[in-house]
């Protein structure tokens, strides 16, 4: 049995955490060809991508680094705008406030944002909750989830009729409410030995 401080967690329990992180990396790295046609490459010209190459050209690197900077908006304007577009990747965002004001709520609509495809401003992602105290909600982010698909279905609609009955922009097929939650992968974790074993066996980590 490991401990720290007053808390405590059983090593099979710590290993069944690891175990259940690596099913969903592993599911994460699998999931590849389906983030490649959620942005509408092909299996043939994503392999083509993946194919490094002896030189590349400015204009290549400023859009690696633009699409690598590409924040998680919340569809919040004022927190947006705040965060100067929304969350940044690879980076940490510290939500603080007394209980009750919505930092839960923020957390699970970010997890389902992280979502939304490229060609609408999104990063076309997935999202890992450590949830420490049972306050995930199923049914929210599928509320949330719903919102959102009816949200860019009315943008592409809207962006056709602006164009005078050209094409708007298209929605990709994977993109849908079961396949948002799909990409949600929650960690119920009851205590500090249990919170610190998720995070250092998440990728990259270490």
């Amino acid at each position: 049995e490991l401990g720290l401080g007053s808390d405590s967690v059983h090593i099979q329990e710590a290993a069944a955490i690891v175990r259940e992180i690596e099913s969903a990396v592993q599911l994460v790295t699998t999931s590849n060809i389906d983030r490649h046609s959620c942005n509408g490459v092909s299996n043939q010209k994503s392999n083509e991508i993946a194919r490094p190459s002896t030189t590349r050209t400015a204009a290549d690197i400023l859009s690696s680094h633009l699409e690598f900077k590409r924040p998680i908006v919340s569809f919040c304007q004022s927190i947006d705008s705040l965060l100067g577009g929304g969350f940044a990747v690879s980076e940490v965002t510290e939500l603080v406030g007394l209980p009750g004001v919505g930092k839960t709520q923020l957390c699970i609509q970010l997890c389902v944002d992280v979502a939304l495809p490229k060609q609408f401003g999104g990063v076309c992602g997935e999202a890992l909750y450590i949830d420490t105290e049972g306050s995930f909600v199923p049914e929210r982010a599928l509320d949330m989830a719903d919102a959102l698909v009816n949200h860019v279905t009315k943008s592409s609609q809207s962006s056709s009729n602006r164009s005078a009955g050209k094409p708007g922009r298209i929605i990709p097929e994977r993109f849908n409410e079961e396949n948002i939650l799909d990409g949600i992968h929650v960690f119920r974790v009851h205590d500090e030995a249990s919170l610190v074993a998720t995070i250092q066996s998440l990728p990259g980590s270490g």
